[in-house]
């Protein structure tokens, strides 16, 4: 059985009528309603007993196995029971939370725990499944298991509804889409789902985000000419020199008389209006970088010959590494971090953290990978634009240290975004780069 509000053959926009995608148990809102939340098509099932139900006999639960998956966003209210599934002949719940609590479980004739917390999935998008038979139950958020498996199931139980309770109002929030298998799925197949459907549901970081660069997306570069578009209100168009727009993913640059140029803006890539801010660029680097294999991949530097910079990152083919470096005219601090091979998409994102923490740490692929003290050095700007993929010197207008591969995204935020919300930006966009 598959149900989605976001496929139009599964539910047109209107009306009640939700069909089942394998052709066979067709569904009704019953007091629910199709809503668009934050862009995602999705079934209000946050207040009474709004839900969705199969409309006449749903398919049994075989008692040797069976897989429900669902993408939910579960409210936050713990006041009474919360139920995203329930069963019929009897009424079982495969996925329930008890008054007062946020223990994630199952209910027959009493409360079976698994022992897990949900409070942290509270208000956000998650995929929550579960694999069980007559007599077990084992639950799995985001493709890992969560919590202790459990010596019940619903198996040989008829599938009924979902999204809340029926007679008794447990709403669970809102819901997008639910999978049936008729057998247990391994923990490599519930993975593969979770990878198939995130983009959906994973969204980058928005908050405080000052300077957005993405040629995946049309409004930021329509495939042609020399101007990538900020997707943020400050409109800080970058300028392309003979570059190579490289599908969707990315521009590539030939490491001799290509290179981006960011415009320089108080408060956005200068900085001046902030201590703290957090640099993100996507990319991949290729064989035979042509400055001794050293490349200067994004850089906020000496382009007008000042005497500082607030940061450079640059990539070196030989260690395979990439350092993130600031320099206030006196003191110097970097960051050095291995494991950037070439012709491998990578996350790269810098933490400038000139506030409270005074560190500056950078991230690999969503995961924090070295950091350094920024005690003893003060938080610079210059007027010079930010440089992608080399720099061009004043003087002789010659491309120095020029970067030879591919760059897809960059963001600037005017915070330190934490680890979770860097880990949150790569999940949301490591499908355009195939990780």
């Amino acid at each position: 059985m598959q149900l989605d509000a976001y496929d139009r053959a599964s539910y047109s926009g209107s009306g009640t009528t939700v069909n089942d995608l394998t052709g066979s148990y067709t569904h009704t809102l019953t007091g629910a309603s199709f809503t668009i939340l934050n862009g995602i098509r999705c079934f209000d099932c946050t207040t009474g007993n709004n839900r969705v139900v199969v409309n006449g006999t749903g398919p049994t639960l075989p008692t040797t196995g069976y897989t429900y998956i669902t993408w939910a966003r579960l409210m936050s209210s713990n006041s009474g029971f919360r139920t995203l599934l329930y069963t019929n002949s009897p009424k079982y719940t495969p996925i329930t939370i008890p008054n007062g609590t946020g223990t994630l479980g199952y209910w027959d004739s009493s409360f079976k725990t698994s022992g897990y917390d949900v409070s942290s999935s509270s208000d956000t998008w998650v995929q929550f499944a579960v694999v069980g038979d007559s007599s077990s139950q084992t639950f799995y958020i985001n493709g890992s298991q969560v919590g202790s498996t459990i010596n019940a199931g619903s198996g040989g139980r008829t599938h009924w509804g979902w999204g809340n309770n029926d007679t008794a109002g447990q709403p669970w929030g809102h819901v997008a889409n639910l999978f049936l298998y008729d057998r247990k799925l391994s923990l490599e197949e519930i993975i593969q789902t979770y990878n198939h459907l995130a983009p959906r549901f994973v969204t980058p970081v928005t908050s405080n985000l000052v300077l957005h660069y993405d040629p995946y997306q049309i409004p930021s570069y329509s495939g042609s000419g020399s101007t990538v578009y900020d997707l943020t209100s400050n409109s800080l168009n970058g300028t392309l020199t003979n570059p190579t727009y490289n599908g969707s993913n990315g521009f590539t640059f030939n490491g001799t008389s290509s290179y981006g140029r960011i415009p320089s803006s108080n408060g956005v890539t200068n900085f001046t209006n902030t201590q703290q801010y957090t640099v993100e660029i996507w990319f991949n680097p290729s064989n035979g970088q042509p400055n001794s294999g050293e490349a200067e991949l994004l850089e906020k530097w000496n382009l007008n010959n000042e005497p500082r910079y607030p940061y450079t990152i640059r990539f070196n083919e030989g260690a395979s590494s990439m350092a993130v470096a600031c320099y206030d005219g006196s003191t110097f601090r970097f960051v050095s971090i291995s494991g950037f091979p070439v012709n491998t998409w990578k996350q790269l994102v810098a933490v400038f953290d000139f506030g409270v923490g005074k560190t500056l740490t950078v991230y690999k692929d969503g995961v924090s990978a070295g950091s350094a003290s920024l005690v003893g050095i003060n938080q610079v700007s210059n007027t010079s634009p930010v440089g992608v993929a080399g720099r061009v010197a004043t003087t002789t207008g010659a491309l120095q240290v020029p970067f030879k591969g591919t760059v897809g995204i960059i963001r600037m935020y005017d915070t330190p975004l934490t680890s979770t919300q860097v880990l949150q930006n790569f999940n949301a966009d490591k499908y355009k780069y195939g990780l």
